[in-house]
């Protein structure tokens, strides 16, 4: 079970295991900044996708921030991967990953994500 709180332009959740993972997102001029902090855990991937599909609907540029994050499964992959599709079919905005921690930038490596997604490492 996952217990979720929004408070301070983000939304905070937490699991049975005591994981937590952090979402803030802003809005600028010309891109929705996404920060996430703390485990991207497999029983936080349905409320990350579903956060993520909803800044799709605003068709902005989309900076996601992974600096921070310190653990991550898989299925993060596939989230990141509908929503580079689902950017490059509408033809609205675009999505860059940028500072994906060691871990992230493991998992992103590992599976050719490099070649398929725009990803900034500073």
């Amino acid at each position: 079970m996952v217990v979720a709180t929004v408070k301070d332009n983000g939304l905070s959740l937490k699991d049975e295991h005591g994981a937590v993972l952090r979402i803030k997102e802003n809005i600028c001029e010309n891109a929705f900044e996404i920060r996430v902090y703390g485990n991207l855990a497999a029983s936080f991937i349905s409320d990350f996708e579903d956060e993520m599909l909803t800044v799709l609907t605003l068709g902005k540029d989309i900076h996601l921030d992974l600096s921070n994050v310190d653990t991550v499964c898989g299925g993060i992959l596939n989230v990141l991967l509908f929503m580079q599709k689902e950017i490059d079919r509408t033809g609205k905005g675009k999505m860059r990953i940028v500072a994906p921690s060691r871990p992230v930038q493991r998992l992103l490596d590992e599976n050719g994500f490099y070649d398929l997604i725009d990803i900034a490492l500073q």
